[in-house]
């Protein structure tokens, strides 16, 4: 049996360590983890890069609060590493300053790529299921 102290103690340890965020899952099946400055979109199996940043700005309106105009950006591009429900995490970024930057081809795997929001959720339409 523990003692009221160890308890005591064990309750502090507990509630000193940030908790675990819950997976978010996004319209397309995607789920996204992290927190404001950073998170990891683990998509399903076979997605493409439309919908994996479909997913990271439907988690940047619906949990960071993001405003159209704000990009999301690709901080640690698809690393080959498979994860979650199959397919390769990549890491996010939201920037309220940051000026979209890509070409006619979205890339996932590129570090820097930057969509703004809007646009990124203008693909989600298009994106539901992959």
């Amino acid at each position: 049996m523990r003692r009221p102290a160890q308890i005591t103690a064990l309750a502090v340890t507990l509630a000193a360590t940030p908790a675990l965020a819950a997976s978010w899952l996004a319209p397309n099946g995607h789920t996204v983890d992290g927190g404001p400055q950073n998170f990891v979109v683990q998509p399903i199996a076979g997605a493409g890069s439309a919908g994996i940043f479909c997913a990271a700005a439907s988690y940047a309106v619906e949990r960071l609060g993001a405003d159209p105009s704000d990009a999301v950006v690709v901080s640690t591009p698809r690393s080959g590493r498979i994860a979650g429900q199959g397919g390769e995490t990549v890491g996010f970024r939201l920037d309220p300053g940051a000026a979209p930057d890509h070409g006619l081809i979205l890339k996932t795997s590129r570090q820097g790529e930057a969509v703004s929001v809007a646009h990124a959720r203008a693909l989600c339409r298009e994106h539901t299921g992959h």
